[in-house]
Parts: structure tokens; C-alpha cells; sequence
């Protein structure tokens, strides 16, 4: 998959580094006001026949200067969404108690955050792929930094993170033709990170800013 350029790359070091972004005003530590943001209009998909139950972790960052968001790349060689943004996380385990256990454990195993280290605050809505093979329960987390990575080369390729004023940014709004199996489609994107956000990654992160902007 190819990549437009980067505009506004935003390195892991940036997880220690303060920035000039506040209109979130937010603060993770009023954990029980975003706890009922997060519940608020909370969706779930049945999973069909056929379909995956599967969980990711959209970590935020508190930082000086606002809340960002960490992204993972996945990497070429996997068999599904290769080469897409995305958020730590895959199919649950027979052995998963639950989801958010399938949350921890991906997101363990692809970036090598220890479950220890994550403090889960609620879920968004579920999502669904296209062909609706996977069901996704996105579940928001607090990390405190700095976050120390350690990535599977193997599933992940890079990580990053976008300060959430750019993510609500219009700038960083594009649309952009995509064929999939000969058909052409309009795809919605965020350009603010080093690599293109879209697809069920960028419902996600919709979903989060909506939940977010009332805070």
C-alpha cells in the first residue's frame, strides 16, 4: 500500500514531549466523566455465523500539552489489512476470558505493553469490516508515559501517535478513490500521522473525538 507523504509525523518520542495542542481539555484522571462518555450510545454487533469476535486497544497518552493517540502499522506480510493503520488488538482466544483480555494480550504481544501497564477506562461502539468477516469492540485505555514499546516485527512495522487537536483538524480530513475486488469506492481519511488513517481505524478514531469533544 502506498502512502501519501507524511505531513505531520509524530514520533515516539513524542509521548514525553509537550505540545502546543489544549483544546481537549480533558484530563484521564477524571476517569469516571469519560467512563460515561464512552458508555454513551454504546453499540454492539451480533456476531454472525462465519464472523470473528475481535478487540483492539486505543491507547491514549497524556502528555503536558493534551491527549494523543498511539497508532501501530501493521506490517506487509500479514494475511489481512496489511500495510493499514491501526489499533493494537486481533481475534480473541479460546483461552480469553473476554474481550478486553483479547485487548490485552494483542496488544501485549504486537507492541509489548504489559497488561499491568494499561488501565482500560470504557469501550466504543463495535464495528464491523467491510465484508463483515470481523467484529471489532474497540476499548479506550490510559498509559502513562513513556511508553515503552517493543515491537513484533513480525505484525508491526512502526508506531506512532497523533495529538488529538489534529485529529479533529479539518486540514487533516481527505477523501480518496480506492478499488477493492474491481470495484472503485470514496474512502474517508486523516492525513495528520506519518501514515494514512482510514477504514475501520478511522471509524474508530470518529467515534473516540465524538465521545471526546463534549468533555
Amino acid at each position: 500500500m502506498t502512502h501519501p507523504p507524511a505531513t505531520t509525523a509524530e514520533p515516539l518520542c513524542a509521548l514525553t514531549r509537550a505540545h502546543r495542542y489544549s483544546r481537549f481539555a480533558v484530563k484521564l484522571t477524571d476517569l469516571d466523566t469519560l467512563r460515561a462518555a464512552l458508555e454513551r450510545r454504546r453499540r454492539r454487533q451480533l456476531i454472525e455465523h462465519g464472523a470473528f469476535a475481535c478487540a483492539v486497544l486505543v491507547p491514549l497518552i497524556e502528555t503536558v500539552g493534551g491527549i494523543e493517540v498511539l497508532y501501530t502499522l501493521r506490517s506487509e506480510d500479514l494475511n489481512s489489512h496489511k500495510g493499514q493503520v491501526a489499533f493494537p488488538g486481533g481475534k480473541r482466544d479460546a483461552a480469553d476470558t473476554d474481550l478486553r483480555a483479547t485487548a490485552l494480550r494483542e496488544t501485549h504481544e504486537e507492541v509489548g505493553i504489559e497488561p499491568n501497564d494499561i488501565e482500560i477506562i470504557g469501550a466504543l461502539d463495535d464495528v464491523t469490516t467491510v465484508l463483515g468477516k470481523y467484529v471489532i469492540t474497540p476499548y479506550v485505555a490510559r498509559l502513562a508515559p513513556p511508553a515503552n514499546l517493543s515491537l513484533n516485527p513480525a505484525e508491526v512495522v512502526d508506531a506512532f501517535t497523533v495529538p488529538m487537536e489534529k485529529l479533529i483538524d479539518p486540514r487533516y480530513r481527505k477523501s480518496e478513490e480506492r478499488v477493492f475486488d474491481g470495484t472503485s469506492y470514496t474512502i474517508s481519511t486523516i492525513t495528520a500521522g506519518p501514515h494514512l488513517i482510514w477504514g475501520v481505524t478511522h471509524a474508530i478514531t470518529l467515534d473516540l473525538l465524538e465521545r471526546m469533544k463534549g468533555l
